[in-house]
């Protein structure tokens, strides 16, 4: 993905830095006009003293007058198309994929597990894999107080993440959220 995004950068005539890091050490210093990551970055920090860390190095990355965007999936869109369980598969010249998913959901903890297993058959071999996910559905009420606590102001939600987009008020499958560092 960062192979791509130089590449994008490059074409654009956009003089970008990019990093691959973890969220609590993302192997960066100085101070940065943005700070950007779409994805889901936050619901992979299952614990709130996690996200707090997390969030104190971005403030820490982002100058005074800076702004974080970041992706985030609104998990109570997903609940009126949940399937505990589904697969499909794709097949073209030369490959195919088969893929399994399944779903449980912690509603107390507020904790969504995806599993998948996968089998790739490319040119008559065979691969297959596992992924296991593990996410945190924060809520944006909860992000906002610990992007609040951090030092970030005016948090606002977004239906998508492109410009002109509306603040999101009532439903979105996906979410951006814009804050600004004081």
């Amino acid at each position: 993905m960062l192979r791509v995004a130089k590449r994008n950068a490059r074409t654009a005539g956009l003089d970008v830095r990019f990093s691959r890091g973890s969220l609590e050490s993302p192997g960066l210093g100085g101070r940065y006009d943005a700070v950007y990551s779409i994805l889901d970055p936050f619901n992979y920090l299952l614990m709130e003293r996690t996200l707090s860390k997390a969030l104190t190095k971005i403030h820490t990355l982002v100058r005074p007058g800076g702004v974080l965007i970041t992706g985030t999936m609104n998990f109570a869109s997903l609940y009126t198309v949940f399937k505990k369980s589904y697969g499909f598969s794709v097949k073209r010249k030369g490959w195919s994929l088969q893929k399994h998913v399944r779903h449980e959901i912690d509603d107390v903890n507020m904790l969504w597990y995806h599993y998948e297993s996968n089998t790739l058959k490319l040119k008559a071999k065979l691969r297959r894999w596992s992924e296991r996910h593990l996410l945190r559905m924060w809520t944006f009420p909860e992000l906002r107080t610990a992007l609040g606590e951090r030092g970030f102001t005016k948090v606002r939600l977004f239906e998508e993440m492109k410009p002109g987009a509306r603040e999101a008020k009532h439903h979105a499958d996906r979410l951006t959220i814009v804050a600004n560092r004081t």
